[in-house]
Formats: structure tokens, sequence, C-alpha cells
């Protein structure tokens, strides 16, 4: 398993193993950030800092491992791109909207397609031969 790299296909069990400590990594990151970082505009900025420092290992983990799941989807690692222009557009839409309901639903709604996608690079079974992007996952053996 090369973690480090986007060459190569990722079978669902290597996503898994390593989504899964990235995902968790990141909400409690973010979850810290809000809860435990103090007040005032300098603090937030450095917060902020501290935060995009301690995210990009384990969310550069997570593109790798997401492009090469999408190979073993055979598809194309530029889709990751369009998935990140969306969560952006998300983010924006959520910032614009005024207080109130309207506000809360572009986060739900922005959430749910988040997970969506970890759905199908999770669950959804990847090419049974060879494709593009190199030979079929070979299955791990138990002794």
């Amino acid at each position: 398993m090369n973690v480090l790299t986007t060459k190569g296909r990722a079978d669902r069990r290597e996503f898994w193993v390593i989504a899964t400590p990235v995902l968790t990594w990141n909400v409690v990151l973010i979850w810290g950030l809000y809860t435990f970082a103090p007040h005032g505009i300098g603090s937030i900025v450095e917060a902020l800092a501290v935060l995009v420092f301690l995210m990009m290992i384990p969310d550069w983990l997570g593109i790798a491992v997401a492009a090469r799941r999408l190979h073993d989807l055979n598809r194309s690692a530029f889709w990751i791109f369009g998935v990140g222009m969306l969560a952006r557009i998300a983010q924006a839409l959520y910032r614009a909207a005024p207080a109130g309901p309207g506000r809360y639903a572009v986060l739900v709604v922005s959430v749910m397609a988040t997970g969506a996608v970890i759905a199908i690079l999770g669950f959804r079974k990847g090419d049974a031969t060879e494709n593009l992007y190199g030979p079929v996952h070979p299955a791990p053996s138990v002794t």
C-alpha cells in the first residue's frame, strides 16, 4: 500500500483504512478550532494557520487514496477537482445566505453530497479486470 501516490489503484479496503482516520482527524481539528479557539481576529487567523498546517498531510493522504479509488472505478482523478469546486460553491452560498433555515439547508445539502461521494468511493466495487490505470489490486491473503 503506497499511500502518498496518486498512481495506480486502491480497493475499498485500502480506501477505508486511509479515509477513516483522515476524516476523523479533520472532524476533531475543526471541532477543536470552533470549541477552543480564543476570540479575536488575530487569534482566529493564527488558529486557522495551525489548522491548515495540521490538515495538509492527512488531506493529501485522502486526496491520493480518492484518486487511486477513482482509478479502480476506471475514472480519472480529475473528478476530484470537480467535487472540490462544488464544495467551494456550497461554502460561498453558505456564507452569502442570510441567517436562518435557508443557510443551514445549504450546509445540510453540502454534507449530504460529501457523504454520497464518500459512499460511492467506499462501497462501489472496482473494475474486476485490468483497466487504464493498472492491474486489479490483489486480495489480501489470510494466513
